[in-house]
């Protein structure tokens, strides 16, 4: 596995820039957030899920066996290395948590979005991330939670 550098410490557990149940005390009694947590928790939530071995990216793409290249896009704010990949040849802009669609916690589906701000480890930064992501050039968005979205050019602010 591979990561770019600054996100290696996460990839590998070094540190955790992540929700903890902790994060989650202020918004307990919010709609959905017990029944998501245990569910998360049930499916391996609490579990060492780090990559001593992950190695970092080098340069500012990615090359797959497919043939397409993604281009590394920095979205810090999910946490510290967040990265979205774009992949120019189709405009497709793959998102992880920096902007998603969906997620049990919010009210909407289909809408981009952010996930709620305790989720993020610089709800700041992780706003003007999401910012520069919906500037760029995609028409499609692939979310890490939720249906992707279309996203043509002239819907754009």
């Amino acid at each position: 596995m591979a990561a770019v550098p600054a996100e290696l410490p996460n990839v590998r557990r070094d540190i955790t820039e992540q929700v903890t149940v902790r994060d989650l005390l202020p918004v307990v009694f919010a709609r959905g957030t017990v029944r998501w947590a245990v569910a998360a928790i049930r499916a391996g939530g609490k579990a060492d899920v780090g990559v001593r071995e992950a190695v970092p990216l080098d340069g500012d793409e990615v090359r797959l066996s497919t043939g397409h290249t993604l281009r590394i896009m920095p979205a810090p704010g999910h946490t510290s290395g967040s990265v979205c990949f774009l992949e120019p040849e189709s405009r497709a802009l793959l998102t992880g948590d920096a902007i998603v669609s969906g997620h049990p916690l919010l009210r909407e589906t289909g809408e981009l979005q952010q996930l709620p701000a305790f989720f993020q480890h610089d709800a700041d930064e992780a706003a003007r991330s999401a910012r520069r992501l919906v500037l760029c050039d995609a028409d499609l968005i692939l979310p890490g939670h939720g249906p992707l979205v279309a996203f043509p050019a002239s819907a754009r602010p």
